[in-house]
């Protein structure tokens, strides 16, 4: 009886670690922009049910080179040669609301894709339904 009551004890304390660590976070890597950041999480193979997939909303100000991010109230701005983030924006910036466009992104640093959305959304583009920007006609040469 002595061994059936020993092994159980046993068989607890070993499922009981199992499951304290088993059920703990980990760290995962994940690569940003080329370099990796070390992130709390779950084991890469665990399912992640939603944990590594996280989205930001912002408004991005072609005209202005400036994101708003929609969640947090905080513009991103480039000023004196860097990238700055605040919740009210200094007062020489001047921000150009028209043609702003709405994105959907997968990092907290939208700034680290400005290069890829000033190609796809140039100042003053033509956003889906609107209007496109008017132009003057070319001048006819005189004879």
């Amino acid at each position: 009886m002595k061994k059936i009551i020993i092994g159980f004890v046993l068989f607890l304390l070993a499922t009981g670690i199992v499951f304290i660590t088993g059920c703990g976070t980990t760290s995962v890597e994940v690569e940003a922009e080329g370099r990796y950041v070390e992130e709390p999480g779950p084991p890469p193979h665990a399912p992640a049910h939603g944990y590594r997939r996280k989205h930001y909303s912002y408004v991005y100000y072609p005209s202005s080179r400036i994101y708003f991010d929609i969640n947090r109230n905080l513009y991103f701005y480039f000023d004196m040669g860097v990238w700055k983030s605040a919740a009210f924006l200094p007062g020489h910036i001047t921000l150009i609301r028209s043609g702003n466009v709405s994105l959907e992104m997968d990092i907290s640093t939208p700034y680290l894709r400005i290069r890829e959305h000033e190609r796809k959304y140039p100042p003053g583009h033509r956003k889906k339904g609107g209007k496109p920007p008017k132009r003057k006609p070319p001048k006819r040469k005189r004879r």
